[in-house]
């Protein structure tokens, strides 16, 4: 008896799975929206598609199931669903007809990437890759540039705590050497001067050094942990490596689906992407169809896992700062039998070590530099040689003229760095000469103040000015394109190809930017207002009102560009020049006043170049070039530029 049981219950089984199976067929109320033929046309009342005993009022007497799926709107799916359940009985013809519809996802998804592939699972990757792309500010990469950016905020954030916890061990070992000198009194320990501890000097200087020490260690292993952690994030972001996991997890899920979920969750896929509108969605999906909803593969947690996954492991040196390494240690020293050591000659062992880390990096420290004004320049005094006052670097960006006013510089204790008018013109001779007089006249008046004081700086400011202005003769931005190239070159980002106008909802129909039905050029100030709003693009420049990418578009040597920018340079100006200027009321002036356009330049060259890197005689053009352009545009030219330079501007 119990056997036939078993068979019982093992046929009553594989019956319901082979139902599940076949095309996942659910039980479905009696009363539907939709009528249930063909069309799927919409009906103004509730009408039953099946009758009192559950058999179709339609369908079943069809040789084959027909449905005719489109991707405007949710609507389309829910009559799709009406009709399955109709046709409940012709089982085999729904599912002859589901597995046809990948070839309707590989023609809408060519569509609407533009491509033209010619498998659907080369597709269906590369499609979930661009379903992913577009989720803009809210979207898994900019997500993981914002996780990758606070990883290097906190090693830099870190790196300057463990430079100044290490100069505050060489202040201490300094004081002591010179046998506790009054010359040391207004150096800062850890937050007290050092003259006012002399009484108990021995005592303040082994507390004072071991607290300095501690904070080093922390520090000093937080800044490889962070930095660590921010390459392994760049390497999940470079390459494709994000994109393609998230596509392979996408990928994955859709192949468990059955036939039926598989045609419902590719058609929600596809609606979902066609309805993307500038970052956010602007369709959902009805409440019935709420299961197709695509799932999210990641948060800020699952990322920072992937990254740190793939993060390089911490220099040796750096890891033994780390209480891991400390436990590492007491776990292997403690429990080897035969050499067991107690955990406190393991923690002096350990702290041995860290010493000899410390005292190595202290030897490395050659430039200790006095900032008075805290401007990052220095004065000439260097420590040991007079006194050190109460402020210090490691680093410094040049030589200070008034260390005691970081607003003002006077030219009588600092080496200038001049050009001329004949000098430029052996670099542009086809510039007008009254251009170049102007420029020579204010980079000589003004340079002083963003620290050009070497030949070096100077080349450098002159080769990329100059390959940014067009040789000092353009001062403004050119928006002189052709509109029937927007899809096709630089701007295609913003603008769809006009042979597709419509291929891409989220971007511009060229035809729509014409300077005239006749022109062959854009209407300058409407496409300026498109590609320079804040919000079509994902590097927000500040232009959130209306008529702010043109009134705001790139003017001056550099090109000054965007609400934000104008604005930081306007409060620089008004505080250091002429406050009676104002130059987000009146942006003309950067490009028709040629002192401020080349204090502009000057301003833009020091924010980006000279607070970032050292520029002396073994910088390169490409290192200079990525600070000023972001990438490599136009290197080859600034490099015949930079030669030119090299040969005829000198400091006068």
């Amino acid at each position: 008896m119990k056997k036939h049981l078993l068979y019982l219950l093992i046929v009553i089984t594989a019956l319901v799975q082979t139902d599940q199976l076949n095309a996942q067929f659910r039980r479905y109320p009696k009363l539907r929206k939709y009528d249930g033929d063909r069309t799927g046309r919409v009906m103004d009342r509730d009408v039953p598609v099946v009758d009192r005993y559950g058999r179709p009022r339609c369908c079943e007497s069809r040789n084959e199931f027909n449905f005719p799926l489109t991707f405007n709107s949710f609507s389309i799916l829910n009559q799709l669903d009406s009709q399955i359940a109709a046709a409940r009985r012709a089982r085999r013809k729904v599912d002859e007809w589901l597995k046809k519809q990948e070839n309707t996802f590989l023609k809408e998804i060519n569509r609407q990437m533009g491509k033209n592939y010619t498998s659907f699972s080369t597709a269906q990757r590369e499609y979930f890759k661009f379903f992913e792309s577009r989720g803009g500010r809210y979207g898994p990469v900019t997500t993981a540039h914002r996780l990758e950016g606070g990883h290097q905020g906190r090693a830099s954030q870190q790196k300057r705590k463990f430079e100044s916890h290490a100069m505050e061990i060489l202040a201490l070992d300094r004081w002591r050497a010179c046998g506790y000198c009054s010359r040391y009194d207004g150096v800062e320990v850890q937050g007290t001067l050092l003259g006012e501890i002399r009484r108990n000097k021995n005592y303040y200087y082994s507390q004072y050094r071991r607290s300095a020490i501690d904070d080093f260690n922390k520090s000093y292993y937080q800044n490889a942990l962070a930095d660590s952690e921010a390459r392994g994030m760049d390497k999940l972001i470079k390459n494709g490596t994000l994109l393609n996991r998230l596509s392979n997890y996408r990928v994955h899920h859709y192949r468990r689906l059955g036939l039926q979920d598989k045609v419902f969750q590719m058609s929600a896929y596809l609606i979902l992407t066609g309805a993307i509108r500038t970052n956010y969605i602007q369709y959902t999906l009805p409440y019935s169809l709420r299961k197709y909803n695509p799932p999210k593969y990641w948060d800020d947690d699952r990322l920072l896992k992937w990254g740190k996954d793939l993060a390089p492991a911490i220099p040796h040196e750096r890891f033994i700062f780390s209480e891991e390494y400390l436990q590492q240690q007491i776990d292997y020293w403690t429990r080897i039998p035969i050499v067991r050591i107690s955990r406190q000659k393991v923690t002096q062992k350990v702290e041995r070590e860290r010493q000899e880390v410390v005292e190595e990096l202290l030897k490395k420290i050659k430039n200790w530099y006095l900032d008075l004004d805290g401007d990052g320049y220095h004065s000439k005094i260097h420590i040991g040689e007079e006194s050190p006052g109460n402020k210090w670097k490691t680093t410094t960006k040049g030589l200070d003229c008034d260390d005691t006013n970081k607003n003002r510089k006077t030219a009588e204790d600092c080496e200038q760095c001049k050009t001329s008018k004949k000098d430029l013109k052996k670099m542009f001779p086809n510039t007008p000469d009254a251009t170049l007089t102007k420029i020579a006249d204010a980079i000589n008046k003004y340079g002083k103040d963003f620290g050009i004081d070497t030949k070096e700086k100077l080349q450098h400011f002159i080769t990329q000015a100059g390959h940014e202005s067009n040789e000092f003769k353009a001062f403004e931005e050119n928006l002189n394109y052709r509109w029937e190239r927007l899809g096709l070159d630089y701007w295609k980002r913003y603008f769809n190809p006009i042979t597709n106008p419509a291929a891409d909802p989220a971007k511009a129909n060229p035809n729509d930017f014409k300077r005239s039905s006749t022109s062959v050029y854009v209407d300058v100030e409407k496409f300026a207002n498109r590609v320079y709003n804040d919000r079509y693009r994902e590097n927000k420049i500040g232009n959130i009102n209306e008529g702010d990418g043109y009134k705001f578009r790139g003017r001056g040597i550099f090109q000054l560009t965007g609400r934000t920018n104008y604005r930081n340079f306007n409060n620089f100006y008004r505080t250091n020049y002429d406050s009676s200027v104002n130059l987000i009321n009146n942006p003309d002036l950067i490009s028709t006043n040629k002192n401020i356009a080349v204090i502009s330049a000057l301003w833009f060259y020091k924010n980006s170049v000279l607070d970032k890197i050292i520029v002396d005689n073994n910088i390169s053009v490409k290192a200079v070039t990525e600070k000023v352009n972001g990438g490599k545009n136009g290197l080859n030219h600034r490099r015949t530029l930079h030669a030119k330079t090299q040969a005829n501007i000198d400091c006068l």
